[in-house]
């Protein structure tokens, strides 16, 4: 293995880099930063929290008394009030809401940011890399000041200062995808002249509801949104040494039509082609390894993702296509996050509307670093991922905003530029719920 891994060190770096991150010197750290940038680094274990704030001009180190345990439960009350149709909630234009826990967003920002702040004094973009439950979190909906009505009005959930408006934020998986985009980033990935704004791929052709039993007969297991969907491991392997995947536990997830309605959405808002979707039948593995998506500026995958281990036989996290009828090397309806980096991409944003891709996973999985670092090796400069299901009328508006205002001012960084898409989406009559504005992250450099 040593022998091995010195031959990638030497003859592909980024790849070696991006798939065994190594330490990095602080002054190597600190020299990737801009002068109004941070990270914010947390880790909480049974004893407290760590959270060490890293600038140009050093690092600060601090220990919440919350603990890991605290810290779930907190995080699993504020999911509670977010993740609406996990709960069999409601959706856009509804008003039976579950109520968003604002006392305990502010908690835990008191508890994991407020001790750092004297460190971000002067910044204005902060990178968070965040362990354990909080990565299934975007801290956009922690509240930086004691919030004030009820959690039920409208009118206070829109006057609520949240800390994104403070900062604009970036998700990392760690520190070590940052300094790996900033550094190896120009290396990778094809370099277009004609380039095109935009493909899409969703709406999987999944369920036959008569393929359900026979699902359940070979052991197939369906919990609706959170679908089991290992229950068989495919025979075989594909092109890159891992195992198949089973289309017949595939084929029992739950058919997802309010894609179509979003890609079609996110197609007028980039004034592309109808031939730049591929959806239903046409959205599958082999179309999207076949197909040269160097050209394109912006990938939306619109899809269920599944988390490194919830598919038997899969060890790592992927996205799910129309299975084929019978599964091969080249298509087994599961782009792994393996077969992600065998992609040749030059895009700004890679969208993943999914359920998962923000997710993290059982203990010793990988969810969103996995395919984060996957897609970064790829090409992808960021990831534009969603941490629960998203609603197929704002999610095109948040990110034909995005777009709309970094083609207005050239310099705003598309951290910035979700910051501001965000904050003029919530303002909207009926989306003032965090529910609506908040699934969506940033993961990459923020540029």
């Amino acid at each position: 293995m040593a022998v091995i891994d010195a031959r990638l060190r030497k003859e592909a770096p980024a790849y070696f880099t991006a798939t065994r991150p190594e330490a990095i010197a602080l002054d190597q750290a600190q020299a990737i930063l801009r002068p109004d940038e941070a990270v914010i680094m947390i880790v909480p274990t049974a004893f407290g929290t760590h959270v060490m704030a890293l600038t140009r001009d050093g690092l600060e180190w601090t220990r919440a008394r919350i603990t890991a345990t605290e810290v779930a439960a907190k995080v699993a009350r504020l999911r509670a009030g977010l993740d609406i149709e996990a709960l069999g909630g409601q959706r856009s234009g509804d008003t039976d809401r579950p109520l968003f826990d604002r006392a305990v967003a502010h908690e835990l920002y008191r508890e994991l940011i407020a001790p750092s702040l004297p460190a971000l004094r002067g910044k204005t973009q902060l990178f968070i890399a965040a362990d354990g439950p909080l990565a299934s979190l975007p801290f956009t909906v922690l509240v930086a000041a004691p919030p004030l009505g009820s959690d039920a009005s409208p009118i206070a959930q829109r006057g609520t200062h949240w800390f994104a408006d403070d900062y604009a934020l970036v998700q990392i998986p760690s520190f070590q995808s940052l300094h790996f985009l900033r550094t190896f980033r120009n290396h990778i990935s094809d370099v277009t002249t004609h380039r095109q704004s935009f493909a899409g791929f969703g709406d999987p052709k999944l369920r036959d509801d008569g393929f359900l039993d026979q699902a359940a007969g070979v052991g197939g297991q369906v919990r609706g949104k959170g679908v089991t969907i290992g229950s068989i491991a495919g025979s075989g392997v594909t092109l890159d040494g891992g195992g198949l995947a089973d289309v017949v536990a595939i084929r029992a997830l739950p058919n997802l039509p309010g894609t179509r309605k979003e890609l079609e959405k996110l197609r007028i808002a980039f004034n592309a082609p109808v031939q730049a979707l591929h959806l239903g039948t046409a959205a599958t593995e082999r179309n999207v390894r076949s197909m040269s998506l160097s050209p394109y500026r912006v990938l939306a995958f619109a899809t269920h993702g599944a988390i490194s281990g919830e598919i038997r036989g899969v060890a790592e996290p992927g996205l799910i296509f129309t299975p084929p009828t019978r599964p091969s090397s080249e298509d087994d309806g599961y782009l792994a996050a393996s077969e992600i980096t065998g992609l040749r991409l030059d895009a700004d944003y890679v969208i993943l509307s999914a359920c998962n891709t923000a997710a993290g996973g059982a203990e010793g999985s990988t969810g969103l670093s996995g395919l984060a670092r996957a897609f970064f090796y790829a090409g992808a400069r960021n990831l534009l991922v969603s941490h629960w299901v998203v609603d197929d009328e704002i999610a095109p508006l948040v990110t034909a905003e995005m777009i709309r205002r970094q083609q207005l001012d050239p310099h705003l960084s598309r951290a910035r530029a979700l910051q501001q898409s965000l904050r003029k989406v919530r303002d909207m009559p009926g989306a003032e719920h965090p529910s609506l504005w908040a699934p969506f992250t940033l993961v990459g450099d923020g540029d």
